[in-house]
């Protein structure tokens, strides 16, 4: 090691050397703070950070004094395990182990039903529109000026479904438990009344666990445990991708995580 006279520290290291600036700009935030579980999800929302975890949702309360510590607090009415934050408007969307809820400005908690829900999407086809995971199935949520308006189930799933993606207008992909991949075209009107979804197998697992499913430059990919991959509908098979490099696209690389910044740069785990 070797302290640089501009405050920094440089490392020398087994394949190289590295610099750290110190004193370094991140926060540990842990149980002393008032985190005691496992936390799912993060968001900034109207000038506050929330987070998601077993015991329910919370909202960091700055310290009141340089030598005091940050806190969570909780937030009363949502206290078993919450999965997903998404921000609608000034509104906070939660989905959690017991239902799906909206907290207002206020912090005033509505719950709008109390299926597990774990994973949201706004429709990129159909104006203030979502689709929410929900045991055994999709909810199709209507907002409109940050309300919900209705709220609407699709029948005929036959598992718990793991991640999902709207691929285009009345189409969409959907990944089950145990990584099988299915086709659901919606009814043209979104309305289950009477009218229930076609499903079509795409694939099969086959000794491939699938994480996540998401577009990556006009190309939806998968994150397995064997590499990124693509889905090719003339072997229906998931095949290597290589839209982010040979790397990623490695039988022995394990993706668990990926997300992208505004400048569409990816950080991938």
């Amino acid at each position: 090691m070797y302290p640089a006279k501009s405050g920094g520290l440089w490392l020398a290291l087994g394949d190289g050397i590295a610099r750290i600036d110190l004193p370094s700009p991140i926060s540990i935030l842990e149980d002393k703070s008032g985190l005691n579980g496992y936390v799912y999800s993060i968001r900034r929302h109207q000038g506050k950070l929330y987070v998601a975890d077993d015991y329910g949702v919370r909202f960091l309360v700055p310290k009141s004094n340089p030598g005091a510590l940050s806190v969570f607090q909780n937030i009363a009415d949502i206290n078993k395990p919450s999965y997903k934050l998404f921000s609608l408007g000034s509104t906070l969307l939660v989905l959690a182990n017991n239902g799906f809820y909206q907290i207002k400005p206020n912090q005033q908690v509505i719950q709008y039903f109390k299926l597990m829900s774990s994973e949201i999407h706004p429709s990129r086809f159909y104006p203030e529109t979502f689709f929410v995971t929900v045991d055994f199935g999709i909810a199709i949520v209507r907002t409109q000026h940050e309300k919900l308006v209705s709220i609407d189930h699709l029948p005929g799933f036959r598992d718990d479904i793991s991640t999902f993606i709207e691929v285009q207008k009345g189409i969409l992909w959907v990944v089950y438990d145990n990584s099988d991949i299915f086709q659901v075209q919606l009814p043209d009107t979104l309305l289950p009344q009477g009218n229930v979804p076609r499903f079509k197998q795409l694939y099969q697992h086959r000794h491939l666990s699938i994480r996540q499913v998401t577009r990556i430059k006009h190309q939806i990919v998968f994150f397995t445990n064997k590499g990124l991959k693509k889905y090719d509908p003339n072997t229906q098979s998931l095949i290597p991708s290589l839209i982010l490099g040979n790397l990623f696209s490695d039988s022995l690389t394990k993706i668990l995580d990926m997300i992208p910044d505004s400048t569409d740069r990816w950080y991938i785990l």
